[in-house]
Parts: structure tokens; C-alpha cells; sequence
């Protein structure tokens, strides 16, 4: 059920087990036992087994024990070793092993104690269809149906599937080993079945390896393999001779030399060029600044000063060639020559007489000079275009060789491929010559290197083992289904729960009589009737109510002796209380409306009430009175006038009220009453049928001052606290 309290502790699960340690004890003791008989009636397993070495190369291997450092094998070897197993189950192996054994002798060494059940239905089966067939009108209707007559199974077939389904192959890890297990319920048997089947899976292997033709198309290959050899190389020699190639590395290397030198001649010869293309464009310059003709000879009458001007302009002009054109030195020379020019024209000292030209030696000198220099280009233009072609033709050639070269190295590589192929045929020729040698002499890479001995006792069923599988199982089932059954309880069981689910105060819990602890038990219930009348007398003080009505669901949740203890409990503390039953509610006679004109009329207790046992505060009915023959009160409206008229006679009125389940009208009663206390039954009442009264009381109209707990088992026997009290001491 849900949890009251979050904190679910040792004391909760303490109760879940003890509450539920019949069906734990149940679940635990069935496991227990079926195991045991389970131990006692399956057939006896004895398990033979043994170990197979699978060598790479037909040669010993060092093989890891269980106790030494396990290695790593590769994929390859797991690989192999995978197959091999897979041969060792195969059909030709295990055909082979039966045909040795003998169908029949397997078929009967194979049988388990339970083989008859299980076949049973098989035979019931077989049997019908047998007797169907054979009957003219079945057999037509089956055939008609699109049925056949089942063929009877061969029994080798049975045989193998049989020794199959109990075979177990299993790697051993770290090694190119793996263990064959077989399982039967004969001993002796179980031995030479695995070491028939590792001699049938020798041979099958031995078959396997010899093969089909292998030798001839080694053979037939190689020979295929050196005729193409020799004839690759001889097209390699042939493409060399008309080619003319020895080494075509070293005529590439030597190529590319003459290239790199004829680059360099390139590069020299174009920078020579650029030189002499800068001279003759200065010396074009220089011979457009000079005149080609000059005054040789002139006579004129001669002033110093002009003289002086002349000798200071030919200094000049022989300091103007120095400078760069267009500088701002030359700049100012050339301003000053024109000064000076202009002074001398200015300063005439004599006139000309007489004028004598002709050719200025200047100028024919740097026309000499630009002619020689238009030679060189020349030379050096007739010099550079030769050797730009000689570089094409470096060129050419060398392309002619790359495409050779990649010829040669084509037929060098068909020439290597080719050898390779011839070396890997001429080994597994060599290798296939060694292995019809071993096969011939039946050695073998498949090693047993522990061969199948008869067991001396049954690998199952250990019977101890089972039983504390068992015990474990019983006591694992036992507690889920306690923790099941706990979250499926509806049922109430403390204070706790009840306060919790239905949010009314619990009042009282009163404890389960039982022989064993009357007396313990009788005074926790005399506390808790204190408690319950303590709890009415503080609602009597604050609500003012004095007549109460106890129910409950169903019958024999122990309402009547709740409502005699709250009795007792009011009377000792000096109340004065009225106690009333079912009977007395829904049958009881009174002659308070006998005569309407006298319902003012008090009520004499002495007449109408009969006190109960020895006590002068507890009262009940008097049903034997002369009042027996007057009017029935038949309605709640009757009811509520008769408790008006008694409440001042009595300090406690309690009404023992039947159980909501059997009188519904109850509902109505409540209405009239001034409050309502609700008893459960702990470990019983759901406590959904226990929120469906309360709201159907709470619907009505009536006031619920709280709840009633009874018959409340505490779960945890003493002792384990006791224990778990000293465990905490120590």
C-alpha cells in the first residue's frame, strides 16, 4: 500500500515481513522443496571432454595453462580457430562418428530419465495420423486437404541431431586451443563419443587438406608464369635496343645538365642584351643633343670681356655632360649658361669678319660608337634566338624520354609482378609437395593434446548447490511477494495510516485479544478507553455535544464493544450515560406521543431505563415496561423528539448503531445525533470502503468527530526488538 511515512526504515520492513511471514515461510519452503525434488528426479549429466591444439604450421605450440599469463592471439588465429570448429561440428564429421557408434547403440546411450514424457506427445501424434491414413475415408479427406503421409525420420539423422544438441565446443582464451565437452547420463559413453569425434574430424580435416588436382595447377602455373616472365623481359630489351637506351636515368640526368647550362647561356646572353640595348639608347640621346656641322674658324675684333664670358660658358658646358639631366643642379647650370649668353651677345666687342664650318668631331665619334653598338645587339639577338631553340629541342627530347622511361617502368613492373606471382606459386607448390608428405604419413595440425577420459561422478545435478539455489530463490520470491502484497494492501494498520488517509483524528487503537497476552493486552486497551473517553468528554466541552452514534462498514469490526468500553470509561470519570443498541433504535416503543397534548411531559428515567450491570450511572431502554404496547417510533423525526427529551436526563447518550453495510438508514440517523465516531478494524477494512462511508456520512449531513481504531495486532514480536536493542549495545 502507499507509504504513510517517508522515512521507510528497518521498523517498516520489519512489519512488511512479519506481516507477511506466512506467504514468505510458503513461497520459501515450495521453492525449497521443488528444488529438492527437482535434485532428486532429473537425470544424472556426466560430462567428458578434451582439448585440441589447432597449429598453423604442423609443428608443436606452447600452449597457456589456466594458471599462466594469458596472451593475445590475432584475428587470423581466431579466425582459424573458429573454422576448425565449425568443421569439428560438421555434418560429415558427425555422420562418420554415428556410422561408427552404430545408430541404434547412440540412440539408447542417449536417453534421459524424462525422454519417454517428452516423446509422448510425438507418439500419441504418429499414432493418430498412422490410424487416419489407414482409414480409406480420413486418407482421402487428408489428400483431398493437400496433406501427406509423414515419413518416418531416419534414425542416423535422430542419432547426430542428438549427440549435436549435447556437444560444446568452447575457445580456450589466449590460445590456439579449444575444449570439446559432451554431456550424457552414461559415463562411458560420454568418453568415446568425444574421442570418435576427434578422430572422424582428423580425417575430415586430413580430406579437406589434401585437396582436389592441386599439385597439377601449382604446377601448370608456374611453368605458365616463366614463359610470361621471359617474355616480358625480352620486350623490355627490345624497347631498349630500338630506342637506344642504356640507362634512360642517366640520359635524363645528363639532359638536364645540358639544359641547366644552355638556361644559364640564356640568362647571360639576355642580360648582355639589356646592357647594350641601354648603351645605344644613351648614345641615340647624346647624338641628338650634338650638331653635326660647327664653325671651324671666325675673325672679329676681340674685348677682354667677352673673351672672359666665352672662357667661363666653355667651362660650364664642359661641367654640364657631369650632371643628370633634368636635376635641380643641372637646372641651375643651364640658367647660368643662358645668363652668360645673353651678356655676351650683349657685350659684342667687335663684328665678325669672317666664317669657317664643317663636321663636329664629337658627333661622328658617337655616331661611331652607336653603329658598333647596334652590331653587338645584333650578334647577341642572332645569339639568343639560337639558343632558345636549342633549349626546345632539350626539351623535346626530354619529354620523348619521360614517355619511354615510363614504358621501361611499366614493363619492369608487369617483369616484377610477374616473378612475385612465380615466387608465391613456387612456394605453395613447395608447400603443397610437403603437405601430401604429411597427409600421406597422416600428420596432421590439428594436435589432441588431452584425449577424453570416462568421468567418475555426475557434473549435474549437485543437490546442495541446487538447494541454496533454493533457499535463495525461496527467501528472493518470498520477500517480493510480501512487498507486492504490501503495496497492494488496502488495509489499515496504525494511528498513523488512518489519521493520514482520511484526515479525521484516530481517537483510540485498540489491540486484538488473544490467549497468550491477556493480561498486557487488556491493560493497553483500558489506556486506550481512557484516551477515547477523554477525547468525548473534550468535545463535549468545546462543541457541546452529548449524543454520540458508533458504526462501522460491516459487521464484526468489534463497534458494540467500543461503544461498552467508551461506556465505562465516561461512567468512571461520573457521567451519566445512556447505552443503546441496533435493536433498540429501529424497534424500540415509547409512550412519549402517545397523548401530543403531553409531550411537554419529563421523562421519568426510573420507568422508561433499566441501569446495566452494578453501575447506577448506565443506562439502557427498558423494553419489559407498560410502555411496550404504546406508538412505534417509525421516523427520524420521532427519534430526534425522543432524544430532545432525554438529554437532560443523561450527560452521555451512545448509540450502538448497526453497520452501514446492513442498514443504510443509519444515514439518516446521524443526522439526528449530534456526533459520529467511525471504528475500523486494523488489518481488515478496506480503506476504501471505509472513505466511501465516511463521505456518504459526511454527504448526510453528520459530524464525524474521529475514528476508532480496533483490533490492532502490533507485527514486530517483542524479541526482535529485544534483539535488535542488544545488537545495538554491543
Amino acid at each position: 500500500m502507499d507509504n504513510v511515512n517517508s522515512n521507510y526504515g528497518l521498523r517498516e520492513n520489519l512489519a512488511i515481513i512479519f506481516r507477511y511471514k506466512s506467504r514468505i515461510k510458503l513461497v520459501f519452503f515450495a521453492t525449497v522443496l521443488i528444488s529438492l525434488i527437482g535434485s532428486f528426479l532429473v537425470s544424472k549429466v556426466y560430462e567428458a571432454d578434451a582439448k585440441i591444439l589447432v597449429s598453423n604450421h604442423r609443428e608443436a605450440k606452447i600452449v597457456t595453462t589456466s594458471n599462466a599469463p594469458l596472451g593475445v592471439i590475432s584475428s587470423d588465429s581466431k579466425e582459424k580457430l573458429t573454422s576448425e570448429m565449425e568443421i569439428f561440428t560438421s555434418f560429415a564429421v558427425l555422420e562418420k562418428t554415428v556410422l561408427k557408434l552404430g545408430t541404434d547403440t547412440v540412440l539408447e546411450s542417449m536417453r534421459w530419465r524424462w525422454d519417454w514424457l517428452r516423446e509422448l506427445p510425438g507418439k500419441v501424434k504418429e499414432t493418430i495420423y498412422k490410424q487416419l491414413w489407414s482409414f480409406p475415408p480420413t486418407e482421402t479427406m487428408l489428400l483431398w486437404m493437400g496433406k501427406t503421409p509423414e515419413k518416418e525420420g531416419d534414425k542416423a539423422i535422430v542419432a547426430m541431431a542428438k549427440i549435436l544438441d549435447n556437444l560444446t565446443l568452447e575457445p580456450v582464451r589466449g590460445s590456439n586451443v579449444f575444449a570439446v565437452v559432451f554431456e550424457t547420463p552414461d559415463p562411458d559413453f560420454a568418453a568415446v563419443v568425444v574421442n570418435t569425434l576427434i578422430e572422424m574430424y582428423q580425417e575430415v580435416h586430413l580430406n579437406l587438406r589434401q585437396g582436389v588436382g592441386e599439385s597439377q595447377v601449382f604446377s601448370d602455373q608456374v611453368s605458365r608464369l616463366k614463359q610470361e616472365l621471359r617474355e616480358a623481359k625480352k620486350k623490355l630489351l627490345q624497347l631498349k635496343h630500338e630506342n637506344g637506351i642504356i640507362s634512360v636515368d642517366s640520359q635524363i640526368r645528363l639532359l638536364l645538365d645540358r639544359m641547366s647550362a644552355n638556361q644559364t647561356q640564356i640568362q647571360d646572353s639576355q642580360l648582355q642584351k639589356s646592357e647594350i640595348e641601354l648603351e645605344v639608347a644613351e648614345l641615340k640621346r647624346q647624338l641628338s643633343k650634338q650638331p653635326k656641322v660647327i664653325y671651324l674658324e671666325k675673325s672679329w675684333s676681340r674685348n677682354p670681356v667677352v673673351d672672359a664670358l666665352t672662357k667661363k660658358l666653355s667651362a660650364l658646358k664642359s661641367e654640364q655632360s657631369l650632371y643628370i639631366e633634368n636635376s635641380s643642379a643641372a637646372v641651375r647650370l643651364n640658367a647660368e649658361i643662358e645668363s652668360i649668353k645673353q651678356r655676351i651677345n650683349n657685350e659684342v666687342a667687335s663684328v665678325q669678319d669672317t666664317n669657317k664650318s664643317g663636321i663636329n668631331p664629337v658627333y661622328q665619334e658617337i655616331q661611331k660608337d652607336l653603329s658598333l653598338g647596334d652590331k653587338k645587339l645584333q650578334g647577341l639577338q642572332n645569339s639568343y634566338a639560337e639558343l632558345e631553340k636549342k633549349q626546345q629541342e632539350f626539351e623535346r627530347r626530354l619529354e620523348q624520354l619521360d614517355n619511354k622511361r615510363i614504358l621501361i617502368n611499366e614493363r619492369k613492373l608487369e617483369i616484377e609482378s610477374k616473378e612475385q606471382s612465380l615466387r608465391l606459386y613456387t612456394k605453395k607448390q613447395e608447400e603443397n609437395k610437403i603437405n601430401s608428405i604429411l597427409n600421406r604419413n597422416k600428420i596432421s595440425s590439428i594436435i589432441p593434446i588431452e584425449f577424453a577420459v570416462p568421468p567418475i561422478s555426475a557434473s549435474r545435478p549437485s543437490k546442495i548447490k541446487n538447494i541454496i539455489i533454493g533457499i535463495i530463490v525461496g527467501l528472493s520470491g518470498g520477500l517480493l511477494i510480501a512487498y507486492i502484497s504490501e503495496f497492494l494492501r488496502r488495509s489499515l494498520s496504525n494511528k498513523e495510516e488512518v489519521e493520514s488517509f482520511f484526515n479525521y483524528p484516530c481517537l483510540a487503537a485498540f489491540r486484538l485479544f488473544t490467549e497468550q497476552q491477556d493480561n498486557e493486552i487488556d491493560i493497553h486497551n483500558q489506556f486506550q478507553a481512557k484516551m477515547l473517553g477523554e477525547s468525548v468528554r473534550q468535545i463535549q466541552r468545546k462543541k457541546n455535544l452529548n449524543s454520540i452514534l458508533i458504526s462501522s462498514t460491516r459487521p464484526g469490526e468489534g463497534k458494540s464493544t467500543i461503544a461498552s468500553k467508551l461506556a465505562e470509561s465516561l461512567i468512571k470519570k461520573g457521567s451519566k450515560v445512556l447505552l443503546l443498541n441496533k435493536n433498540q433504535i429501529l424497534n424500540s416503543h415509547s409512550d412519549f406521543d402517545q397523548d401530543k397534548q403531553n409531550s411537554d411531559q419529563a421523562v421519568s428515567p426510573e420507568d422508561s431505563f433499566l441501569p446495566l450491570g452494578n453501575s447506577s450511572l448506565l443506562f439502557t431502554i427498558n423494553d419489559k415496561n407498560s410502555l411496550a404496547n404504546s406508538t412505534q417510533i417509525n421516523t427520524m423525526y420521532d427519534f430526534e423528539i425522543f432524544l430532545g427529551r432525554i438529554k437532560e436526563s443523561f450527560d452521555f447518550i451512545i448509540v450502538d448503531a448497526p453497520c452501514i453495510q446492513d442498514a443504510p438508514e443509519i444515514m439518516s440517523l446521524s443526522t439526528v445525533i449530534d456526533t459520529v465516531i467511525f471504528v475500523v478494524e486494523a488489518e481488515n477494512t478496506s480503506r476504501i470502503s471505509v472513505a466511501k462511508a465516511l463521505s456518504h456520512l459526511k454527504q448526510a449531513g453528520a459530524t464525524i468527530s474521529g475514528i476508532v481504531l480496533n483490533k490492532r495486532t502490533f507485527i514486530i514480536p517483542d524479541w526482535t526488538y529485544n534483539w535488535l536493542l542488544l545488537f545495538n549495545k554491543i
